[in-house]
């Protein structure tokens, strides 16, 4: 026998509500008064909330419910309504909210009131999932009001609370964003929304008036929304697109700072493309994070100010923090114990379930830099007597002692990025004044890295370029820093290989002989150890879609060897390499056959890599070869007869790729034909002479530099040029 079922009736089942509002049984409660504060709250700033554990009261100074609208909003069968599904830095996202609502007062046999202009009613609800609305009495209150109780479950409005506290800092003003949706979603909208193009254009942000008239020409003027095709939807997002602009993450709202916390931020930008269509989504984030000392440590997470059913965990062993789960996880030294307060402002907030659990995954990187930053602001003011102790008697005790008081003046409370030589500059007086020491760059350098092994990368910090990549075909060499890698994007189809070379003065012997087109090869180096800009640039290559395979070339010598093994070792900081990564040698046994000149080592007991056989350690313990013992045409013969063995073939695309290739070639050079051709025919020389005959006079009788000099004041950053440039189109508008 088969038995259907219908959505809405899992909303009036404790057993199945939970999946619906992605929370246990016990929060049950709390999730219920939250979403009536969160609906109040979405109306108007003036709320309270009041509760003694058995009944609730959520109040909003709003203008009601209309009296025949009641028993659809608090009916359980209801469908989604389409403004929920507009998208906006809301508290309310999904519309699920009252259903949660009505579902709990069911399920639990509570009873559930609403107090709307000035009368009150009793919510009944019956078993086709509608809801049965009963006058009682008028009742002298304005506004809109919520009371209800959970039969034997008690309510706890601590999270309602929470979202009242939080309520405050600016808010989203603005309508949705064009921006905020990828062809499917936008599709969704049209099928939901009951009205017309125009209407439905109306909605978004910039788009109202003539502007939304103008978009609405695309199709009839009462052209009905659900009507559109996904191809006509498609071409309405992008019409709408050309008339606006993206909303920028400072729009969405704040918190901002509260009084006794330490408080930063940090904005960015995810994408959600488009599976079947042509346009992804660009979804805009603020991540606010909010530190105060507490008894114990623990970490709360907001969305949208309010708090979320699910926040990540936190462990605690000796000094140090660890915050993981729904896609969050950070690393936190400190002494004191903090409350950790997590606020994520952003119009779609991705979810692993109908109820509202987050999935932070695309913001980690933005939410951890908050947390670090926040945290070094409370540490900066807030030390510990047990640190300051701890942390005296050796250079690197001071160093580290200092270190985070360091970082924040370095960068300005976390406002701006610096590099290591300039937290070198503020630590060193420390240093001077506590041991009577100075304090050597090359020693600091060495304390730095060490701690972010075992702590994780300095949030904001950067290191000066020491290495290069040249790109073959392009003929390019990039100096390679941590600025220039995280700007740095892969040319599609122009390399699949890179030798990584200890020595940068090989690459003109191998590019002489034009090495790196002959083998689609890019030429890699940081002049000895890699540097952490150079293992983060493989990394970024390893991401890739393109195949890639790197090899690594050094001296035969231990520090050699070490080259190869710390340029793919797995740190705290820097888990496992991306890429696979080969070393080509120069080791001891092709030295020998080659009968290269062999050096003495000075320096005995050197650390040598651990990959290497016991033969060859106990050999590189008194001997070493360099790779210019080789004369040129030996270090080419080498390296190709590596390569001709053990590398792969050079690029060749697949068909679509050379396809389309082809076509722009022919595009691009019948354009410059028939371009040719036209400006022959229609004398386009004279044409511009002519045209600009009238304008000379005006060009010599025009005093320019005002002109460029108030542009300054309002466009600093421009070159002069800019002025210029818009001079000449408003010329040009009015001749």
């Amino acid at each position: 026998m088969e038995f259907k079922k219908q959505e809405w009736t899992q909303f009036r089942n404790m057993d199945t509500l939970t999946q619906k509002a992605g929370v246990s049984k016990n929060d049950i409660p709390k999730l219920v008064a939250k979403e009536l504060t969160d609906n109040a709250l979405d109306i108007t700033d003036n709320v309270d909330v009041q509760c003694d554990g058995n009944k609730l009261f959520v109040w909003n100074g709003g203008t009601g419910i209309p009296a025949d609208r009641i028993a659809e909003l608090f009916s359980i069968n209801r469908p989604l309504v389409s403004t929920k599904l507009i998208k906006l830095p809301t508290r309310g996202a999904l519309g699920n909210g009252l259903r949660v609502v009505v579902g709990a007062v069911i399920a639990t046999g509570g009873e559930l009131f609403v107090y709307s202009n000035g009368d009150k009613y009793k919510i009944d609800s019956l078993d086709d999932g509608s809801s049965k609305v009963m006058y009682l009495d008028h009742y002298p209150i304005s506004g809109t009001m919520i009371e209800l109780s959970l039969g034997d479950y008690p309510i706890d409005d601590s999270w309602a609370q929470n979202a009242v506290y939080y309520n405050r800092g600016e808010k989203y003003k603005g309508k949705t964003s064009a921006y905020w949706y990828n062809s499917e979603g936008f599709y969704e909208i049209t099928q939901a929304f009951d009205g017309t193009v125009y209407d439905l254009v109306s909605e978004f942000d910039g788009c109202t008036g003539a502007k939304a008239g103008q978009i609405a020409k695309l199709f009839d003027k009462n052209y009905k929304a659900p009507n559109l095709s996904f191809e006509d939807s498609e071409s309405l997002l992008s019409a709408i697109r050309d008339h606006s602009k993206p909303v920028k993450a400072d729009r969405l709202g704040e918190i901002g700072e509260i009084t006794d916390t330490f408080y930063s931020s940090v904005s960015g930008t995810y994408v959600l493309p488009s599976t079947k269509g042509k346009l992804s989504a660009e979804i805009p984030y603020k991540i606010e994070v909010l530190i105060s000392p507490r008894i114990y440590s623990q970490v709360d997470l907001l969305i949208n100010k309010s708090t979320a059913i699910k926040s990540p965990y936190l462990f605690t062993e000796k000094k140090k923090i660890e915050i993981w789960g729904v896609g969050v996880h950070s690393f936190i030294n400190c002494f004191d114990n903090i409350q950790i307060t997590i606020n994520v402002n952003s119009p779609v907030i991705p979810i692993t379930s109908d109820g509202k659990e987050p999935d932070l995954t695309l913001m980690k990187e933005s939410i951890d830099s908050a947390i670090q930053k926040t945290v070094r602001k409370f540490k900066a003011k807030n030390k510990s007597t047990s640190e300051s102790t701890e942390n005296i008697g050796s250079q690197k005790a001071v160093v580290l002692a200092h270190l985070d008081g360091a970082i924040s003046k370095a960068s300005g409370d976390g406002t701006i990025r610096f590099s290591e030589r300039q937290l070198y500059y503020v630590i060193r007086p420390f240093v001077m004044q506590e041991l009577n020491k100075e304090l050597e760059y090359d020693y600091f350098g060495t304390v730095i890295t060490d701690h972010e092994k075992e702590n994780g990368n300095i949030d904001g910090m950067y290191r000066d370029c020491r290495g290069s990549l040249y790109t073959p075909h392009l003929h390019q060499t990039v100096p390679m820093g941590t600025l220039t890698v995280e700007q740095y994007h892969r040319p599609e189809f122009i390399f699949n290989k890179v030798l990584y070379i200890e020595k940068e003065g090989l690459f003109e012997i191998l590019k002489d002989v034009r090495f790196p087109e002959r083998y689609d090869c890019a030429l890699l180096t940081s002049k000895g150890y890699a540097s952490r800009a150079i293992k983060d640039l493989l990394d970024l290559l390893g991401e890739t879609d393109e195949e890639l395979e790197v090899y690594c070339i050094h001296d035969c010598d231990a520090a050699g060897t070490m080259i190869y093994q710390t340029l793919v070792e797995e740190t705290q900081a820097r888990g496992k390499r991306k890429v696979n990564i080969i070393d080509f040698g120069l080791n001891p046994k092709e030295a020998t056959e080659m009968m290269l000149p062999v050096e003495n080592v000075e320096k005995k007991g050197a650390a040598s890599a651990s990959s290497l056989d016991r033969e060859s350690k106990h050999w590189l313990e008194t001997n070493r070869v360099e790779l210019n013992a080789m004369t040129s045409p030996q270090f080419v013969t080498w390296i190709e007869e590596k390569f001709n063995q053990y590398a792969c073939s050079k690029i060749v695309p697949q068909e679509d790729v050379l396809r389309g290739e082809l076509k722009n070639k022919l595009t691009f050079q019948a354009k410059e034909k028939i371009q040719e051709e036209i400006l022959q025919a229609n004398n386009y020389e004279n044409r511009v002479e002519q045209y600009l005959q009238p304008l000379i006079g005006e060009i010599f009788g025009t005093n320019l530099s005002p002109i460029v000099s108030k542009h300054f004041e309002t466009q600093p950053a421009d070159l002069w040029k800019a002025p210029i440039s818009a001079f000449a189109e408003k010329m040009i508008s009015l001749h």
